[in-house]
């Protein structure tokens, strides 16, 4: 019998499938066990990193929204030039919230400053931090400086949660650092009452200058008070530069007498700039009397200003030069913004640009004034003037040894001033120390107190120097402190400023004989605090 055969193979069998399945089942579990919570750590932190990313979205919101209002704090002068007025800055802190239906805020703290805070520590910072009041402007204690540099903005992001995140950065306000001359002439008082010249609401070319009490407080400065001391030695009437209808020429009102004792002090036009009659030409004298010229203005003469007594609308009158530095009736007390008349480096006088009618001087004009207490000192007084410049006193004049190339690298040299014998500009080499003369050295530790490095325009390779180190004076201590002045409450006679060596800032009051300097904005030193 044939056995038929299947044209097919045996079928396999399903035989250790099941335990297969069931070992990648087991897998799988164990594997998806294990990225639970790996996906969810992943999760929190791509939340997490959103967050932080808002938040910090949040805190640059904060300074854009600060910086602009800063930028914006400007008006229009009667010119129709904007300019910017510190009175519209804003004082924060600014707070908000960013965008519309989010828990995203963010808070600013707006900090100003007269000088680059980022060159000092912290403490420095807290210290300098300029007065802010709404609607009146900032103001430098240390300074009495109304005109900030420099912006620091701290600003906070944060979220519903709690989260936050800080940004930090600085802003360098365009300025520019030209001074404008212009302030009162104030008469040595003799009393609690302080009296200014004063030219009067409506000054014409013949009108009388008289006393009448000096604004104080917030009050505005009169027109008929604001008075320009001219390198040409004519002490001009601000408010009326540019007035044709008091001089056809557009010279202004210039401080005026016939010449003679008993004369009045009156108001005449002014001529061209560096050619006035010598009846216009007044020298401040080693006790600040207001001297009148000779004829051929080569020299003064023994005929001074004086106001016979203190008290409102007293006429000025010229009489003979009489009495010493605090006389009540000749000593006069020109705010620094009235300029330094024909003062400077020509004629070997160092101005202080932030004190720009002041200059430095030996105290008394000796060597060895103490004056106040805390021990000898240089101040800064009301620079001197003669129509021939050689015959200034020798306390304002300092000749750098050896001279100065204009323009040149920074140079070592000794400051010297003479009064017979040679005297030298010396340092304590100690942070708000004093500064004073003594016999100048040629070797040992007075020689390198005595050695200053004077920084001009440039720096030792020929490279433009930082206009913060420019025009600067810097004793040989390491890293070098700059010739600066004391604080406004430390006074000499209760008006002047004292010389001392301070940690250089870049701050006008440490530059000397200076030229001016527009600052460009920018936004610097941004970081995450």
């Amino acid at each position: 019998m044939n056995v038929i055969r299947s044209r097919f193979g045996v079928r396999g069998t399903d035989r250790g499938s099941l335990p297969m399945a069931m070992l990648v089942a087991v897998v799988g579990i164990a594997l998806a066990a294990l990225m639970v919570p790996l996906v969810l750590t992943q999760a929190h932190t791509t939340t997490f990193d959103t967050a932080r990313g808002r938040t910090l979205q949040a805190a640059e919101s904060g300074i854009d929204i600060a910086l602009g209002q800063v930028r914006a704090a400007t008006s229009t002068n009667k010119d129709g030039v904007v300019q910017g007025d510190a009175k519209k800055l804003p004082c924060g802190p600014l707070a908000g919230s960013v965008g519309i239906g989010t828990d995203d805020r963010y808070s600013v703290d707006i900090a100003y400053y007269t000088a680059d805070p980022n060159a000092h520590d912290a403490q420095w910072a807290i210290d300098h931090k300029m007065i802010c009041v709404s609607g009146y402007g900032v103001r430098d204690t240390a300074t009495n400086s109304y005109t900030p540099s420099y912006v620091v903005l701290t600003s906070t992001g944060s979220n519903a949660a709690g989260e936050s995140r800080t940004l930090v950065t600085t802003y360098v306000v365009k300025t520019t650092n030209t001074n404008i001359p212009g302030g009162p002439i104030r008469i040595w008082p003799a009393g609690s009452d302080n009296y200014c010249m004063d030219a009067g609401s409506s000054p014409v070319a013949g009108g009388a200058v008289k006393l009448s009490l000096c604004p104080t407080g917030n009050q505005a400065l009169p027109k008929g008070m604001s008075f320009i001391y001219n390198p040409d030695l004519t002490i001009q009437l601000a408010a009326t530069i540019g007035d044709t209808t008091v001089n056809a020429n557009g010279y202004g009102l210039c401080v005026y007498s016939a010449g003679s004792n008993g004369d009045a002090v009156t108001l005449a036009k002014c001529n061209a700039p560096g050619s006035p009659p010598y009846q216009q030409v007044w020298s401040v004298d080693d006790s600040s009397h207001l001297r009148a010229s000779n004829s051929a203005k080569s020299d003064t003469v023994s005929s001074c200003i004086e106001a016979a007594s203190q008290a409102g609308g007293t006429s000025l009158k010229l009489q003979a030069c009489a009495g010493g530095t605090t006389d009540t009736k000749q000593t006069w007390i020109p705010s620094p913004a009235v300029g330094a008349g024909q003062a400077g480096a020509t004629n070997s006088q160092l101005v202080n640009f932030q004190q720009f009618g002041r200059c430095l001087d030996v105290t008394n004009q000796s060597v060895a004034t103490s004056g106040d207490a805390g021990g000898v000192f240089l101040i800064l007084y009301t620079c001197k003037q003669n129509p021939n410049p050689a015959k200034v006193a020798w306390n304002q004049r300092f000749t750098p040894t050896p001279a100065l190339t204009t323009g040149s690298a920074p140079q070592s040299n000794q400051w010297v001033t003479n009064n017979g014998s040679k005297y030298c500009l010396t340092s304590p080499r100690t942070i708000g120390g004093y500064v004073n003369v003594i016999p100048c050295a040629s070797s040992g530790a007075t020689k390198t107190a005595q050695t200053w490095t004077t920084y001009q325009t440039q720096d030792s390779s020929g490279n433009e120097l930082a206009y913060k180190d420019k025009f600067t004076i810097r004793d040989s201590s390491t890293p070098g402190l700059c010739l600066s002045l004391s604080k406004p409450t430390d006074l000499y006679n209760k008006q002047y400023q004292k010389a001392v060596v301070e940690t250089c800032d870049g701050s006008s009051q440490q530059k000397w004989n200076a030229q001016a300097n527009v600052q460009e904005p920018v936004l610097e030193n941004m970081h995450e605090q």
